[in-house]
């Protein structure tokens, strides 16, 4: 509810009398933009500027405060690759001869734009420096992120292909879905298939996440799973029929931290085992986990608080993969990836689309779906 000049001249201020300031700060900022050439208006609020305005501004509070250092960690959702190189020019602009950026970053797209010099880490420690102009393209940077064995590791995971007989059988129909601005989409999807919806709006990626996995029971939305219509009144009934959905892929929400990795890959199938199965399945189970994560200090019995975030990644992917679902609908699962998580990611896609399962990933830009997309859908 701030407004753009509130955020930067009260933000961090120590004063009990800093909200007498309220009425200088507008005029006050107003000379700072008009200094800085920033078309924004000071009394505009923080939620009604554009994702580039935000980040702007940002830029605007650490002049304001003549940093010296100002860090980024930004995966830039909602940012298409034109406002990328427009924030560029424009950070280059502001901060000439007064400040060094930083940027943590998991995006190739991001950093190939914004970066002029790479620091690369590995396990703590850095592996590379280099100008971005040194780095000849993704799989010359991917030889200093990633090494040989765990290259060989992804390329044994890219082995399985999605086989394509002709026309594909649809599988899940979703109608009546209607965005912020009025409008009315249908989304179809058939087995096997990976298909990318790209949003750059955030609230409308969300809402569209929401309604497609059953998150969102929407009134009027029509869902149509093979030739039946269902009436799902929640995200269980979606779960029940096969449709399942990761919001934050990597995250501790997404798994049961309190449980172990053997009873975590099992929570979804737990109405159908009895408890000789489940001991047999739970350790076959963590076998076929150790395999695709490529290390073999993951048990059964190990708590998911202890794992790392390319470890949850995979017993997530892995856990829906049991289950044979029949749609899986992924929320920008590259959020919190590194390179080899990126990679892990694709893989699995790659892998869970073979099996008939139908892929949707929600995203704000087509970076790293090109090469495993079926489909794009732009909203």
């Amino acid at each position: 509810d701030w407004s753009a000049a509130e955020y930067i001249g009260l933000v961090g201020a120590q004063s009990p009398f800093v909200m007498l300031r309220k009425k200088r700060l507008a005029k006050e900022i107003q000379d700072l933009f008009d200094e800085l050439r920033l078309g924004i208006d000071p009394l505009k609020r923080l939620r009604d500027l554009t994702e580039l305005e935000k980040r702007l501004v940002d830029v605007a509070k650490a002049y304001f405060r003549r940093a010296k250092i100002l860090v980024i960690e930004d995966e830039f959702e909602g940012f298409s690759a034109e406002e990328i190189v427009q924030f560029k020019r424009e950070l280059k602009r502001l901060i000439c001869g007064r400040m060094t950026v930083v940027i943590n970053n998991h995006s190739d797209m991001i950093t190939s734009i914004l970066a002029e010099r790479l620091i690369i880490f590995k396990k703590g420690r850095i592996v590379k420096k280099c100008r971005r102009d040194e780095v000849k393209d993704i799989r010359h940077l991917e030889s200093f992120m990633l090494g040989t064995s765990i290259r060989t590791k992804k390329h044994s995971l890219d082995r399985m292909n999605v086989e394509t007989n002709g026309e594909k059988e649809r599988i899940y129909k979703v109608n009546h879905v209607i965005t912020g601005k009025g409008k009315e989409l249908g989304f179809t999807f058939h087995k096997g298939e990976i298909v990318t919806i790209l949003a750059l709006n955030r609230r409308e990626k969300e809402h569209i996440f929401a309604v497609l996995s059953g998150r969102s029971c929407k009134e009027g939305v029509e869902r149509i799973l093979g030739e039946e219509i269902c009436d799902f009144r929640d995200i269980t009934d979606c779960v029940r029929s096969g449709i399942v959905s990761v919001a934050r892929l990597g995250d501790m929400e997404e798994l049961l931290p309190s449980m172990s990795v053997g009873e975590n890959l099992l929570v979804p199938s737990l109405n159908k085992l009895s408890s000789l199965e489940y001991t047999m399945a739970e350790h076959k189970l963590v076998k076929m986990l150790e395999k695709e994560i490529g290390q073999s200090g993951v048990g059964s019995g190990d708590r998911i608080r202890a794992l790392g975030v390319n470890d949850r990644i995979v017993l997530t992917l892995e856990r829906w993969h049991v289950y044979n679902s029949r749609v899986m609908i992924l929320l920008e699962p590259f959020v919190q990836c590194d390179t080899y998580g990126v990679s892990l990611v694709k893989s699995y896609m790659k892998k869970i689309a073979a099996g008939g399962t139908c892929v949707v990933v929600i995203k704000s830009r087509d970076e790293y779906m090109g090469d495993i997309s079926d489909r794009f859908i732009a909203v």
